[in-house]
């Protein structure tokens, strides 16, 4: 598969919105997720993820966008795979939803996700501890400041 097929795939994959309210859209998200499923296993993961995390970073402008790209990411079971930098994948999402600011909406998929992909990694032990909130993790508070500070450094005042 070319450079582009994967691009393309992977626009096919995390652009629709995602939605499973009923049975039509339900059918739609395990087809989806079996498409994911054969990409994965034709490309392999260790080449399939930079394009996701470039689709991410790149095509996903709105907090909607970061939040649909979540909600595929975890159907898809990319949090169940090693990332290459599961602290900055975090911190970037975190970073975009804003999760660390306050309480956000996004709480419970962002803990689904930030915890699995830590734990997977070895960075955290898992839902042993009750208390641990990804949004609270030193390190994922660290890459939400430095995107932070880059942005400010990028755009200074303008955004305040």
């Amino acid at each position: 598969m070319t450079p582009r097929q994967i691009e393309e795939e992977t626009r096919a994959l995390f652009s629709p919105h995602y939605d499973h309210s009923d049975e039509e859209k339900l059918q739609f998200c395990y087809a989806q997720e079996d498409r994911a499923k054969r990409l994965i296993e034709e490309v392999g993961w260790h080449e399939l993820f930079p394009y996701w995390n470039n689709y991410l970073r790149t095509e996903c402008p709105t907090e909607d966008d970061v939040e649909n790209f979540c909600h595929w990411f975890l159907s898809y079971g990319g949090e169940e795979r090693p990332i290459p930098d599961p602290v900055g994948f975090c911190g970037y999402i975190h970073y975009r939803l804003d999760a660390c600011a306050y309480d956000c909406k996004y709480q419970n998929m962002l803990d689904a996700l930030s915890i699995e992909i830590l734990r997977r990694a070895g960075l955290i032990v898992g839902w042993s501890d009750p208390y641990y909130a990804p949004d609270q993790d030193p390190r994922i508070v660290a890459e939400v400041k430095r995107l932070r500070d880059a942005e400010q450094d990028c755009f200074g005042d303008a955004f305040k």
